[in-house]
């Protein structure tokens, strides 16, 4: 299993290569600049975006 987090349009790429992708929630900033994007978005931006998404991984 493998997962991909990023946040900018420089790693649509990898949204795409990666069916396991997530997104802090600044990616919508871009989603008209995006051809792929995340699987998934937490609600949270930033810092606060991955550690909504660690919480989730760890069953919290």
């Amino acid at each position: 299993m493998c997962w991909w987090w990023e946040i900018s349009p420089n790693d649509q790429s990898l949204f795409e290569c990666f069916p396991m992708s997530v997104g802090v929630a600044n990616v919508r900033d871009y989603v008209g600049q995006m051809d792929f994007l995340p699987r998934w978005v937490t609600e949270e931006k930033e810092g606060a975006g991955f550690c909504e998404l660690v919480g989730l991984l760890l069953g919290e």
